[in-house]
């Protein structure tokens, strides 16, 4: 069967198949989606709300919104895409390497079945696209491809920043590898990419520098990541040593290539594996695994193909091709219509409805805490449109799902960020031209002003009183500011009449 039905065939089933399989989307998913629904609003990044340095995660999310509508379905389709992308891209890349189409089948079913966390999957993206760049760059490296390889380590560095650090990496041992005979050449393709790859960011980075200054930029984003590390990172897991194991040994057996691959292949595959693991397993290693399942099959396949003989590397026939995709869709969909979480007599059309409905109505099921529907709905209820909401907690979803902007620059205040003097005074300086409709103390107001006094004080100033709201799982503190009105349904202050009792 040709290579690319065959791409073509697993990217379209592994579509269907994720999106039927969606489900809550994850809090963390809001930490991009709200920022991406900020612009919508008619904010700016870095000039109105902080950017810890992941620009495309929300900046492709805010176009697609734009075009579409701010919806859930909006979001979940572009995520999906990304993941149909690296599985697609995945299944070319294992093929090459080991010389059978089965194993790519395989590898496929087994990512599809295993998937990333719906935000994570650009994360799979941007690692194996990197790797089939890079691949077709050792295979015939002109200055065009070169150029190429530096454009998608511009794209990685503003999908995230740490991602074009492991693409670096990668890149100068591969370079090392591919003209260790011909400094000059090496030379001129190390200077191709890097100028590429700067020229690409460069209109970035002129407007963070306009706007912040890259020095302050920078410090912030370091601040966070330090935070970030302070919160998650305690000890290597043991997972983490089996998952480096694989592009270790894969490096260690496939460094004079194969049939397939050159020896600069393998390097660059193998190392973007294991310092990218650096980062990626570093906390709850169990959640974490699916973002580097498609990376660290592309390491076992190098291993196969250089271990298996020649004759076991044969790819399968057409038919067998059809019916071993036919078996992994079907086998999935059986298993996704018999779960709790769907009715035994729904079909897939009336699935891929009700997935569709769930995220386009943004209803509670979907919510990643179920219970605070009700907050969601009184923000929405008793603030006005132009008005802000202040999240004191992990929170990212309510402004998103009240469809209200965030206030202060963030969209939620977690404790041990952003304290740090200088964030603080922006915050201040940003929320005092902000008007703010109510601030959520999910971790109460004393934690909240424990943490940031200065702008709790800020709030106070302004005549916010304490309020609770009870949910199913404990009344919640809202600070509300003056309000003649009261909510027929809470009793708390609202701003509109037509909800007084």
């Amino acid at each position: 069967m040709n290579t690319r039905v065959t791409v073509f065939l697993i990217a379209f089933g592994g579509f269907i198949v994720r999106f039927l399989r969606l489900g809550t989307i994850e809090n963390d998913h809001y930490v991009y989606l709200a920022r991406a629904h900020q612009m919508l609003h008619g904010d700016w990044p870095v000039r109105d709300f902080v950017d810890p340095g992941f620009t495309f995660g929300y900046l492709l999310s805010a176009g697609a919104a734009a075009l579409t509508g701010p919806s859930l379905l909006t979001e979940a389709v572009v995520s999906v895409a990304f993941f149909t992308i690296a599985l697609a891209v995945t299944f070319w890349l294992v093929q090459r390497a080991c010389g059978s189409t089965a194993v790519g089948v395989l590898m496929s079913a087994a990512l599809v079945l295993f998937p990333p966390r719906l935000y994570n999957s650009s994360k799979m993206m941007v690692l194996v696209v990197a790797i089939a760049i890079a691949w077709a760059y050792s295979g015939r490296p002109t200055r065009g491809r070169a150029a190429a390889l530096g454009l998608w380590t511009a794209v990685a560095f503003l999908f995230r920043h740490d991602y074009a650090v492991y693409i670096a990496a990668a890149v100068l041992v591969m370079l090392g590898v591919q003209h260790r005979h011909d400094r000059r050449l090496l030379l001129d393709r190390a200077l191709i990419i890097a100028v590429v790859s700067l020229g690409a960011v460069a209109p970035w980075l002129i407007y963070v520098q306009l706007e912040q200054g890259l020095p302050a930029y920078l410090s912030a984003a370091m601040r966070f990541s330090e935070a970030e590390s302070n919160r998650t990172v305690s000890h290597w897991s043991p997972i983490y040593y089996v998952m480096t194991a694989v592009p270790a040994a894969a490096l260690l057996i496939g460094l004079r290539g194969n049939r397939g691959l050159s020896a600069a292949q393998v390097t660059f595959a193998t190392v973007l594996v294991v310092v990218s693991d650096l980062v990626l397993l570093r906390d709850a290693p169990g959640a974490r695994l699916p973002d580097v399942y498609a990376t660290t099959a592309i390491a076992g396949a190098i291993a196969l193909g250089a271990l298996a003989p020649p004759q076991s590397r044969s790819g399968l026939g057409w038919k067998t091709t059809v019916l071993v995709l036919f078996a992994v869709v079907a086998a999935t969909c059986v298993w996704l219509i018999s779960q709790r979480s769907v009715t035994r007599s729904v079909g897939l059309l009336s699935r891929w409805h009700q997935v569709a409905t769930r995220l386009r109505e943004a209803r509670p099921e979907i919510m990643p805490n179920p219970e605070r529907a009700l907050l969601v709905a009184y923000i929405e209820r008793c603030t006005a449109t132009d008005e802000r909401v202040l999240v004191g907690g992990f929170g990212p979803e309510l402004p998103v799902l009240s469809h209200r902007a965030f206030a202060g620059g963030l969209p939620d205040w977690i404790r041990g960020y952003y304290d740090f003097p200088a964030d603080v005074a922006r915050a201040r300086t940003q929320l005092a031209r902000e008007r703010v409709g109510v601030a959520v103390m999910l971790d109460g107001g004393d934690a909240f002003a424990a943490s940031w006094p200065a702008l709790a004080s800020d709030l106070r100033d302004r005549a916010f009183q304490p309020h609770y709201l009870q949910l199913s799982t404990g009344p919640v503190e809202l600070w509300i500011p003056p309000r003649i009105a009261r909510d027929r349904l809470t009793g708390l202050p609202c701003v509109d009449a037509n909800s007084t009792r």
